[in-house]
C-alpha cells in the first residue's frame, strides 16, 4: 500500500537542486579530531536523560570506534541493494545497543537508538573518506530518515493517515514495526520521485 499524496512527488522534486548541493558539499573525515561530533550536535541529546555519562560523549566514542573498526567501511561500501543496507543497519543497531548499555548501565529506547544510527549514517553520506568514493552515494540512496518532530511533520504533510498527532515527536515511534513502516513508505515516495532517499530528510529540515 502506497500512502503518499500525489502532491508530495512535486514537492520533493522541487528541492532536488538544493539537496544535491547540500549532500555534494562533502567534508574530509578526520578520525583523530576529538571535536568531530559525528553528525549529532549536543542539543540533539537534550531528551536523552538519566544516563551515567554525557550521551554526546558516549556516542562519539562509539562512532569513532565503529568507523575505525576492521572492515566496517568496506561493509558499507559493498552495499549493493536495500536488503544489503538493512543487514548492515541491524548490525549497527546491535553494536550501539551493546556499547551503550556497557557504558551507561541502561539501554536506549528504540526511538533514541534509531535516531542516533540514522543521523550517523546521514553524516557518513556527507563525509569524504579516502578509498571509499562510492560510499556516499550508496548511503544517500538507501539511508533511513532520522525520525523526529521535523521529519514526522514532513511525513504528515506528504502522506495520508500516517501521522495524526498535531505535534509529533521522536518518542512516538516506540515500536520497530512502526519505524520500518514509515521508512518503507518514505522509500516508496522517493522511488516514485526518482530521488535519493535521504533527500527526504533535506526536505523535512528545509
Amino acid at each position: 500500500m502506497k500512502l503518499y499524496k500525489p502532491s508530495a512527488v512535486r514537492k520533493l522534486r522541487s528541492i532536488n537542486r538544493e539537496a544535491k548541493e547540500y549532500f555534494n558539499a562533502r567534508k574530509r573525515l578526520d578520525f583523530e579530531n576529538e571535536n568531530t561530533n559525528w553528525g549529532i550536535a549536543g542539543d540533539t541529546f537534550r531528551s536523552y536523560v538519566n544516563f551515567n555519562n554525557r550521551p554526546s560523549l558516549i556516542y562519539r566514542k562509539w562512532a569513532k570506534k565503529t568507523v575505525s573498526g576492521k572492515d566496517f567501511l568496506k561493509r558499507l561500501n559493498d552495499i549493493k541493494n536495500y536488503q544489503d543496507f538493512l543487514k548492515v543497519h541491524k548490525s549497527i543497531q546491535k553494536s550501539l545497543d551493546r556499547f551503550w548499555k556497557q557504558k551507561q548501565g541502561k539501554s536506549l529506547t528504540l526511538a533514541q537508538r534509531n535516531k542516533i544510527i540514522d543521523l550517523f549514517i546521514k553524516f557518513l553520506s556527507t563525509a569524504e573518506i579516502e578509498g571509499f568514493i562510492g560510499l556516499n552515494n550508496t548511503l544517500l540512496q538507501f539511508g533511513h530518515i532520522p525520525l523526529d518532530k521535523f521529519s514526522l511533520l514532513a511525513v504528515k504533510d506528504c502522506f495520508y493517515g500516517m501521522v495524526l498527532c498535531p505535534s509529533p515527536r521522536m518518542g512516538n515511534i516506540d515500536e520497530i514495526e512502526t519505524y520500518y513502516f514509515i521508512q518503507n513508505q518514505i522509500r516508496e515516495l522517493m522511488i516514485k520521485a526518482k530521488l535519493p532517499n535521504l533527500f527526504f530528510d533535506f526536505y523535512a529540515r528545509k
